[in-house]
């Protein structure tokens, strides 16, 4: 099994290090995607790290990125996608009127899990054709979050768990991080056979 990580604005992240590592000593191939393409970086802010984002890569730009990694691999693939990781990926599944290519490429995706992916909100006309979990806040300060989960609730393959915490509460760097959550969803995260339990990953994410 393949595990791709998406990180969010900040990239390669101390957090994300260590649960590839975690990742990796359950006897799995990991990969880790970011926008800074491997180099390490320092923000001092989100505002800084959302501007170099913007700069050095780009929602576009990382969605290309992902899909052509997704594309490469021959092997049955998961994705850990964050924040603005998450919803390239999600915008990668490609969309209802390119559906017969969506699901021969995204068969080898066996289950994709997306932490907070805000833009989704611009990509409603995507239809997944892979099992989606999406953890998601309490609440989104830049948009009505209920609409978009009612919108989403109406795709068959897609689950949306909304929880009691902010954007960004997996994330240390976060003003929004909340340790006893991450650290829960992290241990679900490092169980390999419940990352293809879809019923029994989704039934723990949401207790």
């Amino acid at each position: 099994m393949h595990i791709i990580i998406t990180t969010e604005i900040y990239g390669l992240t101390k957090y994300i290090k260590q649960l590839a590592n975690k990742l990796v000593a359950i006897d799995t191939t990991v990969q880790i995607l970011d926008p800074y393409l491997g180099m390490n970086k320092h923000f001092d802010n989100e505002a800084q790290a959302y501007q170099a984002f913007i700069d050095e890569c780009g929602h576009a730009n990382y969605t290309l990125l992902i899909k052509a990694e997704i594309d490469a691999i021959d092997d049955d693939i998961v994705v850990v996608g964050f924040s603005a990781g998450a919803s390239s990926v999600y915008k990668a599944l490609n969309s209802a009127k390119n559906r017969a290519k969506a699901e021969t490429a995204n068969s080898k995706i066996k289950h994709f899990i997306g932490f907070y992916p805000s833009q989704i909100r611009y990509h409603l006309d995507v239809m997944p054709t892979c099992p989606v979990t999406l953890i998601l806040p309490c609440v989104e300060k830049h948009f009505d979050l209920e609409q978009v989960v009612d919108c989403l609730s109406t795709i068959p393959v897609v689950r949306c768990i909304q929880t009691a915490f902010y954007h960004g509460f997996m994330n240390p760097l976060s003003a929004n991080y909340d340790h006893k959550a991450a650290q829960r969803l992290t241990d679900l995260l490092t169980q390999k056979s419940l990352l293809l339990d879809i019923a029994g990953f989704r039934h723990l994410a949401s207790h």
